[in-house]
């Protein structure tokens, strides 16, 4: 997996392939030279030709191992020495190879169905020069189930569902036609079909990857930690594999389903779950689901940083800050990250920022940065249509936030005391920014005696030695040792509660009356403004058969409804969509296949203000690769039942890997935690998206040749 980011049309140049890809064609050379020069006989032709093909297996074989995912789709001219050329253009290759005679052979290869976009074969029909035989290769390598090896006719594959034979799960059809004959002599890049006598031999060969296990087992989902679900009232938590596979659950922790109410949930499968201690805590059929115990050196889908499809920095871009509509359709800017800016507004409500777009018009953006291509605004929506970067300010600010003017809460707003260790972060973000409020506060409490000497206060980090990060006189005045950082004031907060100087309801009325009482992401400025996240749109429209990546080097949070396909959403930070369903498919076989991946948590909500104090949480759907290193947390239901609880569908992948897979898996399973509170679940195993992502195949995977036919 150490291998950097492909590129489509890339040169096969690397020592070790160039190295196996001429000694290869030097030794098919050799046989084909000395009869060659003036072919006439049928019989040499078929040798030759056989040859040809021979090296056409071998070529399509190790471009296989370069790109699991290849079909053929190079782009061009691949490789162009003065002995061997290679063309490949939409699902059709075809090579040139001279001997030292001057004789010349070539091979062909077919891929693409010609029965429209997509149909069978993940590939456009093409729109250059096609290659004009019957037999088509099969690529079944990232599908964990057998597939059709289907026929042309008349130039196209009519039904992919019709064929004489199958080509089994984790495995490759290649079908190569060698011709030999004056008709090859001279090589045209842009036709594949010669002109003149030719002799040729088809040969096809089924060749089934070893040791793929070690890399793509059928897990859709795996978490360094415990992976819990909540759901509905004789709900079920669904687990399958595309093409009836046997799909598999991974945790170095403990899997547990549970209803709301407490009572053991379902986990309805055919399949396998691992855990640390070989135990399933759910209701679930003993007879087609088994538990088997995970091994701490069992391996996990190790996927880097450097391994990522990031959007181009130096491509299309936007400035990092937080964007956020108003009822009016005006689009405000702050340059600042979303917990500067939520604790900075709630203090200045009716600050309006950088009016970015206005009156259906894009007014100049912040900083005099223009509107990119790839990015298309119109009142309370964006279009992304290609790779957009998220670049960071001369001021600092790394985070991209898109919002409600109100916000976006993750929860319904709770008033009950067991809504105080909530309350407290968010009264600490207002106090932080408030020195009025703050001191209004503690005036007259008493603290833990860590102030300086004649003050009370409440030290976060005591162990220091330290003074005390909060401190009063008895005067009164509060002193607050950095304004600009609430994290500290939590901290002390915190320290307040557990010791009883602060109590529950202390802060949940404090944090009520500066309307800080919802969850995260509901700012409650009193503005009037009605606009909701439901009410917002972020769409990715790539063109078809390609992908559109957000990247960021620092936080990303949307509070919007979120659809589209070919969308990946990569983060440095954290990622949390809040606020609105989600349907958003990646591409499975475009040059990346991940949906989402952060270096931080990931945190999807639902939650829908209906009004009157009525909520209820949408459903969403994922496919594609969903990958953090740390927690992996839907929140789409809650403990009140009059909430509606939104349904979690995902095919693909998920991975909470709980650290950085560049350092090897997590000694420990502090993070890696997969937490879904849904009215049901339901995983299906894709490997497609894994597969894509994965930029090369391991030296120990190995392909095993099972079936071998010649034609002609």
């Amino acid at each position: 997996m150490g291998v950097k980011v492909r590129q489509k049309g890339i040169v096969l140049v690397t020592v070790l392939l160039m190295s196996i890809l001429i000694a290869m064609f030097i030794g098919a050379a050799i046989l084909i030279g000395p009869r060659t020069l003036g072919l006439a006989g049928s019989q040499d032709g078929a040798l030759t030709g056989s040859a040809a093909a021979e090296s056409g297996m071998q070529y399509a074989i190790m471009r296989v191992r370069e790109n699991p995912d290849w079909r053929g789709d190079g782009g061009g001219l691949v490789i162009n020495t003065a002995d061997f050329k290679v063309v490949e253009d939409s699902g059709y290759v075809w090579g040139h190879m001279k001997a030292p005679d001057g004789s010349a052979s070539m091979f062909r290869i077919r891929f693409n169905f010609e029965n429209g976009n997509d149909n069978g074969d993940s590939l456009n029909d093409s729109t250059g020069p096609r290659i004009p035989i019957d037999f088509v290769s099969i690529n079944n390598l990232s599908n964990s189930s057998e597939k059709v090896v289907p026929r042309a006719s008349n130039g196209t594959v009519a039904d992919p569902s019709v064929g004489e034979y199958y080509v089994p799960a984790h495995a490759l059809c290649i079908i190569v036609e060698g011709l030999t004959g004056p008709g090859v002599r001279e090589f045209d890049p842009g036709n594949p079909n010669p002109n003149g006598l030719t002799h040729g031999k088809v040969l096809e060969g089924i060749f089934i990857a070893s040791n793929l296990d070690d890399l793509a087992t059928d897990a859709v989902a795996m978490s360094n930690s415990d992976l819990v679900a909540v759901l509905g009232d004789k709900k079920l938590f669904t687990v399958e594999a595309k093409g009836g596979g046997v799909p598999k659950v991974r945790s170095r922790g403990g899997v547990k389903v549970s209803e709301e109410d407490g009572d053991s949930g379902t986990y309805d499968s055919k399949g396998t779950v691992y855990t640390k201690d070989a135990t399933l805590d759910a209701e679930y059929d003993p007879g087609k689901v088994g538990v088997e115990q995970e091994k701490a050196d069992d391996p996990f889908y190790e996927l880097t940083w450097d391994d990522l499809k990031t959007a181009d920095p130096d491509g299309n871009k936007v400035a990092a800050g937080t964007y956020v509509w108003w009822d009016d359709g005006t689009l405000h800017y702050y340059d600042m990250d979303y917990a500067s800016f939520s604790s900075h507004i709630r203090g200045n409500p009716t600050d309006a920022g950088e009016v970015v777009f206005s009156g259906g018009t894009w007014t100049g953006g912040p900083s005099g940065m223009t509107l990119p291509p790839s990015l298309k605004v119109e009142t309370k929506k964006m279009t992304i249509t290609g790779d957009l970067y998220v670049k960071p300010t001369v001021a600092g600010t790394a985070d991209f936030t898109v919002i409600p003017r109100e916000g976006a809460p993750e929860e319904p707003p709770d008033p009950s005391a067991a809504q105080a260790t909530a309350a407290g972060p968010a009264l600490a973000q207002y106090l932080a920014g408030n020195p009025v409020a703050r001191t209004a506060f503690f005036a007259g409490r008493l603290g833990d005696g860590s102030g300086p000497t004649g003050n009370e206060g409440w030290n976060s980090a005591p162990e220091s030695g330290s003074a005390a990060d909060i401190w009063w006189t008895s005067a009164g005045v509060v002193s607050f040792d950095d304004a600009n950082d609430y994290s500290s004031l939590q901290a002390a907060l915190e320290d307040a509660f557990d010791d009883g100087f602060v109590t529950p309801g202390e802060l949940t009325s404090t944090a009520a009356t500066h309307g800080l009482l919802g969850a995260e992401g509901d700012l409650n400025l009193g503005t009037g403004d009605t606009t909701t996240a439901e009410d917002l749109e972020i769409n990715f429209e790539p063109p078809d058969g390609e992908s559109a990546t957000l990247s960021s080097d620092g936080n990303i949070r949307i509070g919007a409804k979120l659809k589209g396909e070919g969308a990946s959403i990569t983060s440095q930070g954290s990622l949390s969509v809040v606020g609105a369903g989600a349907d958003l498919s990646a591409t499975a076989n475009a040059e990346e296949g991940v949906n989402m991946y952060a270096k931080g948590d990931i945190t999807l909500s639902t939650l829908k203000d209906k009004g009157n104090d009525q909520y209820e949480f949408k459903d969403i759907k994922l496919k594609g690769l969903v990958y953090t290193w740390g927690d992996f947390d839907a929140k789409m239901g809650n403990d009140d039942p009059s909430v509606k609880r939104g349904k979690f569908s995902l095919e693909g992948t998920l991975v909470a890997y709980g650290g950085d897979p560049a350092n090897g898996k997590p000694a420990n399973t502090n993070k890696g935690l997969v937490n879904i509170d849904a009215e049901e679940v339901k995983l299906k195993f894709d490997p497609a998206y894994l597969l894509s992502v994965m930029k090369t195949l391991p030296d120990n995977v190995q392909f095993k040749r099972t079936a071998w036919t010649a034609y002609r």
